[in-house]
């Protein structure tokens, strides 16, 4: 396991940046530790987070949290508030990557297994072994930050073409990022010299900065036809099971640390969504983020940046919320009833194998607390483009192009 030098060298550039929010780490650490130890620089402190031991990891990441806490975010700029969250995020990534086991089981040299857990739970994981900056997404629109570098699969194909199909589908979840990419490989074609030339130079320009890994998810397929295409291309590829001991969970179990991340991703959002607009602010919203780092901060910034258009408690919310769950239940039922049974009467097994697994995903999507649309909406859009292609896909495509309208008028989180 390497020294991640990219992302420690992101986090010493981001923290100087964030002189605030390195002042509050050091007034957090004499209070903690002892004014002797405080580290001076911010370089000394960053040290501390990508050196600390295993069994110190909690503490900093409490460390990395509770510095936000005493920080006066009325007196900061929008460039400000972005610094701090840049600053906290890296160097809370680099405390979370000390609990990585570097002795880890593995079959070959690149094909690990990953608990199911979060997508930058993996992402810490691939930067721990083969470096890199760990971006995330922190969005006023989603939830829960999401790293950039992270490409779940659901792959497709059986039999002696699986390995084949697996590689094809890779290419082609790298270059399309949708995850609809076991379906491009039902053909079970091998890449092309060209091809193959393309992932070899993506992959070159991926690893670049910040790696990245594909994380195969629920399947029939045996990690050991996963070693070609990892051994070839020198790609991480990590397979969810319940059998593994890749984060040192004498420490922190993997869910303990996702639910860790969870908790700090909420807390950066509601950072996030109180920056200043350049319209002037209102001192009462940002006394509320700095006061409650547990309140639902979407619903108020929202209220606060269109003038209170849906106040809670109103009838216009009302009649919002009782629209979008009507339409919710007629998407529901039309994907997980009405195109399930069709695509399971379909008469080619291998069709429905991979109609399944697209449908899948806009399934697991809908049963999240928040469902992404356009994550329903991509996967629809693979199960149109195979019905298109095969025989007797017409209602499977007059289903999809049903959904288009009920999607349209949801939110983009619903």
């Amino acid at each position: 396991m390497q020294t991640n030098a990219d992302h420690i060298a992101m986090a010493i550039e981001a923290l100087q940046n964030a002189f605030v929010y390195f002042e509050s780490l050091q007034k957090d650490f004499g209070q903690k530790f002892g004014k002797t130890s405080i580290p001076s620089t911010q370089e000394d402190m960053v040290s501390y987070f990508a050196n600390c031991q295993p069994e110190d990891v909690r503490n900093a990441l409490m460390l990395a949290r509770g510095a936000l806490v005493g920080i006066d975010y009325l007196k900061l700029t929008e460039l400000d508030v972005n610094n701090v969250v840049k600053a906290v995020i890296g160097i809370y990534l680099l405390a979370s990557m000390r609990l990585v086991n570097s002795n880890t089981k593995r079959e070959g040299k690149h094909v690990y297994f990953v608990p199911k857990s979060s997508g930058v739970i993996y992402s810490i994981i691939t930067k721990a072994f083969y470096g890199g900056i760990l971006e995330l997404d922190v969005s006023q629109q989603a939830e829960l930050i999401q790293p950039k570098d992270v490409y779940e699969l659901l792959p497709a194909g059986n039999g002696e073409y699986k390995s084949q199909c697996f590689e094809r589908s890779v290419y082609t979840r790298v270059f399309e990022n949708k995850q609809s990419a076991g379906i491009s490989a039902l053909d079970s074609e091998p890449l092309s010299d060209a091809e193959a030339d393309q992932l070899f130079e993506r992959r070159d320009s991926l690893f670049l900065k910040k790696s990245f890994c594909v994380v195969v998810k629920d399947s029939g397929m045996r990690p050991a036809d996963a070693v070609p295409v990892a051994e070839r291309f020198e790609i991480p590829i990590m397979f969810q099971s319940d059998q593994t001991d890749i984060l040192l969970s004498q420490i922190m179990t993997p869910s303990r640390l996702d639910s860790a991340i969870n908790e700090f991703s909420r807390q950066l959002n509601e950072i996030s969504n109180s920056r200043p607009s350049t319209e002037g602010h209102s001192g009462e919203r940002l006394m509320a983020i700095t006061n409650n780092f547990n309140g639902n901060i979407g619903n108020l910034a929202q209220n606060q940046a269109t003038g209170s258009i849906a106040q809670a408690g109103t009838g216009q919310t009302a009649n919002i919320d009782q629209r979008t769950g009507l339409e919710l239940r007629e998407l529901t039922d039309l994907i997980k009833i009405q195109l399930l049974t069709e695509i399971n009467n379909h008469p080619s097994e291998e069709s429905r194998v991979g109609l399944r697994n697209q449908l899948e995903l806009a399934e697991s999507e809908l049963e999240k607390a928040k469902p992404d649309k356009n994550v329903i909406r991509n996967s629809l859009e693979s199960i149109k483009a195979v019905g298109d292609s095969i025989e007797g896909g017409e209602k499977i495509v007059e289903l999809c192009t049903k959904a288009w309208p009920l999607l349209a008028s949801l939110p983009a989180l619903f």
